[in-house]
């Protein structure tokens, strides 16, 4: 193995030229997607942002594509392929409830087609079980939904009854409204029945033999699909912010749109939980998407967790108070997880292969340098827009800390990201870098992976190329296949 080692110490010594061509690594990825991924997740994206704007649609397609690897990849705990073969064991008892409850199959196809691990009775290390991954919080809330429903159908099913007696008594030699009356009391009783969840469930689970009705698929299909009926309620019929609150719970997406419309509109932001026409008023006002909120700084770093959903930075004391787990990306891996059920088997294979090695490793493959700066101080030869990139973290690491940063990185050459200049490993000695690099990650401007000794492998993602080149962010390149 080749190393090259440059300590940089001076930031105007970073560069020995800045150019002002095109990014190469643009041009790379407006080609690196094949058309029948990016046809697949487009038909994906159409069936959750349908209400979106052309713009919005088009960054969500790309936005699905960037985490590919997040729902492709397969980790010890995570093998997408069963996810697959589950949700097509069951499609069609989803179909039939999404049916009833009027959700749209797609939103369910792709919430539980992430979600499932593979078995009806996989458990989340957050409890969560099932084909839907719902918490029992979640079916509570999904049996409490129709309370009222099931209390109203209950008392005009007594009233039919009791009516029908009534007919009887009065008008003997007339039985035709008599058994109208019954009638009408017979398919009441029976529309109460199949909304009473916890009555029928209880049923159901007792005759499979168990004690938590959510291992008993068709009962944790319907309370999933319920309490999807449930959010989008809450969103007035959005897929994309009821997916996102599928994960996050309604009380955080609240809390993350109240802090956005406190900034563009005071006044939708006086809502509450039981009086949300304020919400739906504003959200249809503003017209409010997940893309809208994912593409506000305030909002995006409230979603990753470098914000509490008080809008505070995150520290040590208030970490507990900021979300985790991959929830800025929720709404992204479950369109992704769409566009695998709709991919055929050996689509869907070609998938899980090309996305099998490291995420910096994938996402470049098959790109080739053409264009090369030479660092000063060293024989080292890199992209200008690792260069650049190099420069944007000293520049920032001075304007946080007021002292200039001796960057530490190395190259080694027998891994292709680091032989075509886009990846360095870097000492991470000390927490302000680690920061900035852990922002960059979270806003999908690197891929980055520690390796030992202190050292952290970071690769730039092509799909930014314009910003390492020091250019105001360009709109999205429309991809080749569009």
């Amino acid at each position: 193995m080749r190393v090259a080692t440059l300590v940089v110490v001076v930031l105007c010594a970073l560069l020995a030229a800045r150019p002002s061509a095109a990014s190469q690594l643009e041009d790379f990825y407006k080609q690196k997607y094949p058309e029948w991924q990016v046809e697949l997740a487009l038909r994906a994206v159409d069936d959750n942002f349908a209400h979106c704007s052309k713009a919005e649609r088009e960054q969500a397609l790309h936005e699905t594509l960037a985490f590919f690897h997040v729902v492709f990849h397969e980790t010890r705990m995570h093998h997408f392929e069963q996810n697959v073969w589950l949700i097509k064991q069951y499609h069609q008892e989803i179909a039939r409830v999404c049916a009833r409850y009027n959700v749209p199959f797609s939103m369910a196809i792709s919430i539980m087609t992430w979600e499932n691990g593979g078995h009806v009775n996989t458990t989340s290390w957050a409890a969560c079980v099932g084909v839907g991954q719902i918490s029992q919080g979640a079916v509570e809330a999904a049996h409490g939904y129709y309370v009222e429903a099931v209390r109203d159908l209950k008392a005009a099913a007594a009233l039919c009854r009791m009516l029908a007696a009534v007919a009887k008594a009065m008008l003997p030699n007339d039985h035709s409204l008599h058994h109208l009356l019954r009638a009408a009391g017979k398919e009441l009783n029976q529309m109460s029945a199949t909304v009473d969840l916890r009555t029928r469930h209880a049923k159901l689970a007792k005759a499979a033999g168990q004690r938590d009705e959510r291992v008993v698929p068709t009962c944790n299909i319907e309370d999933s699909v319920v309490f999807m009926r449930m959010l989008l309620d809450a969103y007035g019929g959005r897929p994309d912010l009821a997916i996102s609150a599928y994960h996050n719970g309604i009380s955080n997406n609240d809390d993350l749109l109240r802090d956005y419309l406190r900034r563009v509109d005071p006044k939708g932001a006086t809502f509450t939980y039981r009086n949300r026409g304020p919400l739906l008023t504003a959200i249809k006002r503003n017209k409010i998407t997940f893309v809208t909120l994912w593409n506000d700084r305030r909002c995006r770093e409230m979603l990753n967790g470098l914000r509490t959903m008080d809008g505070d930075v995150t520290n040590d004391g208030n970490r507990s108070e900021a979300l985790g787990d991959e929830s800025d990306i929720y709404v992204w891996k479950c369109t992704g997880a769409l566009v695998g059920y709709y991919a055929t088997e050996r689509e869907l294979y070609a998938l899980l292969d090309r996305y099998r090695g490291h995420h910096d490793t994938v996402e470049t493959a098959g790109f080739r340098s053409e264009k090369r700066v030479t660092l000063k101080g060293s024989k080292m030869s890199v992209t200008p827009e690792l260069a650049g990139y190099l420069a944007s973290v000293q520049r920032r690491f001075k304007q946080r800390t007021g002292k200039p940063l001796p960057l530490s990185v190395l190259a080694a050459h027998d891994d292709l990201t680091h032989a075509e200049g886009i990846a360095v490993d870097v000492a991470d000695t000390q927490p302000v870098l680690s920061q900035i690099l852990n922002e960059d990650w979270l806003f999908d401007r690197i891929y980055k992976r520690r390796l030992p000794g202190g050292l952290v492998h970071v690769c730039i993602n092509p799909r930014f190329g314009p910003e390492f080149l020091g250019k105001a962010r360009a709109p999205l390149p429309t991809l080749a296949q569009r």
